[in-house]
């Protein structure tokens, strides 16, 4: 299931988008993504600015999406049959999403 490069790009874009905003701004599964960002604000407060820097970048699908934009360019140039049902999974959810965004849809 190989998919030429602008497929791979544009699939690498929506589930870079589709993972930070997972991360970031929904609950997630059993709240596991809700859960995580309340434990590190919760170690933020303590005044640790290793632990602020990591509740900071949680809470930011921006800052995120930089550091996941590193996977998807791996997933793109150096194609394998996993990295692609991952880019595809991803990106079919993340184009879902963006659509939903700009309905004006709610989260969770």
């Amino acid at each position: 299931m190989m998919f030429s490069l602008y497929v791979r790009i544009l699939l690498g874009v929506l589930a870079t988008y589709r993972v930070a905003e997972l991360m970031s701004l929904d609950f997630g599964p059993y709240n596991i993504f809700q859960s995580i960002r309340s434990f590190l604000g919760r170690k933020a407060s303590s005044g640790d600015k290793t632990w602020k820097t990591l509740a900071d970048l949680v809470n930011c699908p921006f800052c995120l999406g930089i550091w996941f934009s590193v996977l998807a360019v791996v997933l793109i140039l150096l194609p394998t049959l996993s990295g692609d049902i991952f880019l595809l999974f991803m990106g079919v959810a993340g184009g879902q999403c963006f659509l939903e965004s700009l309905s004006g849809g709610k989260r969770a």
